[in-house]
Parts: structure tokens; C-alpha cells; sequence
């Protein structure tokens, strides 16, 4: 039976854990890697080949896998890496924005540019936004904007791949000063916590 999402407890993650997370259908990176999403540690499309983000995100979010929440992605091409969300998450309502979106089974996905203030206004609440979008500072902040202040308390808003900024680092420079950010991975990511109300 699936657990109710509560920030307490998935605001913090169990960095105690030794092993990766194994769900019914595998491991994060196990799933990334069979979706041949960038997250995970074998993909070799694209110019950065894979992320290796998945074995963060493991520590980060496994507390989460069999809890009832509802998390936006933004940037998600193919469809990879929310079918890999899906699969890991399978009681959580997965949303996907794209400018040239998809259909995934079992996920919502949603054509239009993460600049669109209008578009966004019209979203759910969420509690896990992941903006793996177009690397633009103004469109990181247009999304930003919209999504955060309506983000539920103790939710995690989560920016991707900082080093293909293509505006020199303003990305990483302007979030990783917010209050609850944290630079990830290197640097590469950077995790907002919101603040409880």
C-alpha cells in the first residue's frame, strides 16, 4: 500500500543508504540505463553522454519511491527518462512539458515552452519539479517563477545539467544563492528545498 506523501518525510533523503534502491522493476540507474536516458551511466547519444545522476537521485528521492506525490519534469524528449520516473515511482502522478512532446503511457505530457508563464500557471501543484529543459538562464527563471512559489512545502525544485549553461554559468550563479539551494553532483545540479510555510 502506497504511503502519503508528507514533507517530513520526503524532505530528507536516508543518506545511510549502502545499497542502491531496488523497486519491483529494478534500480534508478538499472531503469535509466534500459530507457537510454542520460541520467543513468550507459547512454551514448547526445553531446555529454551519460549524467551518472541516477545514484543521487537514489539517495536523494529513494525515500519517496512508494509514496503518492506529483512531480513535473521539464525537458523530456523521447519520453526516456519519464518512463524511467514511472517505472521507480509507481504510486507518484508523472508530468512531462516538452516543446515537442511525446506520449508516454501512464505519465501526462504536455506540449509547450517552459517560458510560458500562462501555460505553467494552468499546472497542478507539484512536489518534485525537475527542470532538465533548454539550459537558458531566462527560461530556467520564466519556469522558476511560476512553479516554485506554487511548489508544496518541503518539496524539491531541482535544475539539471548547469554545466551546458548556455549563458555563462548565470544558472548556477543566480540558484545556488537561493535559500535551501544546494550545488549537486559536481556542480551540475542544484536542488532548492521550499521552505515550510
Amino acid at each position: 500500500r502506497p504511503g502519503t506523501w508528507t514533507p517530513s518525510k520526503a524532505h530528507g533523503s536516508n543518506s545511510n543508504r549502502s545499497q542502491p534502491l531496488e523497486t519491483p522493476l529494478g534500480t534508478l540507474t538499472s531503469l535509466a540505463n534500459k530507457y537510454q536516458t542520460d541520467k543513468g551511466s550507459t547512454h551514448s547519444r547526445g553531446q555529454y553522454g551519460p549524467q551518472n545522476y541516477t545514484s543521487f537521485y537514489e539517495t536523494l528521492l529513494g525515500d519517496w519511491w512508494n509514496r503518492n506525490f506529483r512531480m513535473l519534469e521539464i525537458g523530456v524528449a523521447q519520453g526516456a527518462s519519464l518512463r524511467m520516473w514511472r517505472d521507480f515511482f509507481p504510486f507518484a502522478e508523472i508530468w512531462g512539458l516538452d516543446s515537442a512532446p511525446n506520449d508516454v503511457p501512464g505519465c501526462t505530457v504536455i506540449g509547450g515552452d517552459q517560458q510560458d508563464k500562462q501555460l505553467l500557471a494552468t499546472f497542478p501543484c507539484f512536489n518534485l519539479v525537475i527542470d532538465d529543459g533548454s539550459h537558458e538562464f531566462t527560461h530556467h527563471l520564466a519556469s522558476f517563477e511560476v512553479l516554485h512559489p506554487r511548489l508544496q512545502a518541503g518539496g524539491l525544485y531541482i535544475i539539471e545539467d548547469l554545466q551546458a549553461d548556455f549563458n555563462g554559468g548565470k544558472s548556477r550563479e543566480h540558484f545556488s544563492r537561493l535559500p535551501g539551494a544546494s550545488l549537486e553532483c559536481e556542480g551540475r545540479i542544484v536542488v532548492i528545498k521550499k521552505e515550510y510555510e
